[in-house]
């Protein structure tokens, strides 16, 4: 009788691992699918509710978080009219500082060597969006301070 008793026991235990098994597995294959989609989808736009939402966006929402993100958002409207480049395709440099540089009108005289070291290209509008997230994280707002009148 016992010896039944923990046979049943054990085949319970066993079924049960083989559905957290195939359970595991399934989630697993589901989120290699969606970062697959992600990573084919760089350049593309995803529907975000109604609106849409880039890559480089989603990675700045998790970077930073949604309200950090949309205060970097209104900094980059008020520093470049949220544009990296001119009408000619030219890269957007500063109207008073033609070192400012892009969407986050990062200084290349004085954030320049940083960025390389960093890896990034501020002429770059994921790399200038990214150099701007880790000046955002390192110095808060200070480096838009001249534009605070307008995001603030």
């Amino acid at each position: 009788m016992i010896c039944n008793i923990q046979r049943l026991y054990w085949t319970i235990f066993i079924s049960f691992c083989v559905l957290w098994l195939i359970f595991v597995w399934q989630k697993n294959r589901e989120y290699e699918n969606a970062i697959n989609d992600l990573s084919e989808a760089q350049s593309q736009t995803i529907v975000f509710k109604t609106k849409e939402v880039s890559l480089s966006q989603i990675l700045g929402i998790q970077a930073l978080g949604i309200r950090e993100y949309d205060l970097m958002d209104k900094i980059a409207w008020c520093e470049s009219g949220n544009r990296q480049f001119n009408p000619d395709g030219s890269v957007l440099r500063g109207r008073i500082n033609s070192h400012d540089i892009g969407k986050f009108q990062i200084n290349e005289t004085y954030w320049g060597i940083k960025a390389k070291e960093l890896g990034y290209d501020i002429f770059i509008e994921e790399e200038n969006e990214a150099m701007a997230i880790w000046l955002f994280k390192n110095y808060g707002t200070k480096p838009w301070n001249w534009s605070k009148s307008c995001w603030q």
